[in-house]
């Protein structure tokens, strides 16, 4: 019995960290409010897309991401994510792997290196596991949207101007390479600035950067991007491998009738 309890607080304890705040470690369990980036990368890479003709200003460029918004219904592309932390200057994490998403809510990120770790959101909710823990942390809406404009973003309402005061980076910005700098109209402690690269022959994202109040950042490269016609929707739900805990934002370990309702749930999302 003092066996099994120490087990599940071992398992409580893991996850209040990781919901927390932990110190950069590999995967997305780093730094302050690193599901900021996931969001903010999935909302704005949606806007940009493949075209023929050279943006030469920056109402081109804005003008194509509110247009292109609308252009596909599902999306993948390889990813790298670096993430520095302020309070170690010296300190940045590297991990990289997949990205999938499925108009309107529902996005995939696997993480293949430095380990394994999936983190799905799925409408009004995500989670993420991590199988060498055997553990899936649950994340509610109000949690992960807690930023409104990430919210108003997330729903669909992609108005970057309307969000956001947006230049030209002139000392970064290239004849290939165009780079913007956005920050937000209103204080918002999750981010403070995003910055954008994107192709200009092409006119797709290649990157893009988050900071936060604090000085962190989160940086996502991205690579071999598609436009696809659709996706499983079984990529989006949940699947609780055998012996695996499912934690909620309290710390509380699910039942399993608990958790069958909660897929039962997610299912009706599609």
């Amino acid at each position: 019995m003092m066996k099994q309890e120490r087990s599940r607080m071992k398992r409580k304890k893991t996850t209040v960290g990781s919901h927390a705040g932990a110190p950069a470690s590999s995967g997305p369990r780093r730094g302050t409010c690193w599901w900021v980036a996931l969001v903010l990368a999935l909302v704005v890479l949606g806007a940009f897309g493949a075209q023929a003709q050279e943006p030469e200003t920056l109402n081109d460029i804005l003008g194509k991401t509110e247009r292109y918004f609308q252009d596909f219904r599902a999306f993948s592309a390889q990813f790298t994510q670096i993430t520095k932390s302020a309070s170690a200057a010296a300190m940045a994490s590297e991990a990289s792997g997949r990205f999938y998403y499925l108009r309107p809510k529902m996005m995939r990120w696997e993480y293949e290196t430095p380990e394994s770790q999936i983190f799905i959101a799925n409408g009004e909710l995500a989670w993420l596991y991590v199988p060498a823990e055997q553990q899936i942390s649950l994340f509610g809406k109000d949690r992960l949207f807690s930023s409104p404009f990430i919210r108003t973003l997330f729903e669909g309402v992609l108005k970057l101007r309307e969000h956001f005061e947006i230049r030209m980076d002139s000392r970064e910005t290239t004849a290939t390479t165009a780079v913007l700098i956005l920050t937000p109209m209103r204080e918002d402690p999750n981010v403070q600035a995003l910055k954008l690269w994107i192709d200009r022959a092409e006119g797709y994202i290649a990157a893009i950067q988050s900071q936060d109040a604090l000085g962190n950042s989160n940086r996502i490269d991205f690579t071999l991007q598609r436009k696809i016609p659709k996706l499983p929707t079984e990529l989006f739900q949940l699947e609780v491998p055998t012996a695996t805990a499912v934690i909620d934002q309290d710390g509380q370990q699910l039942s399993p009738e608990q958790i069958r309702l909660l897929q039962s749930q997610l299912r009706q999302t599609r």
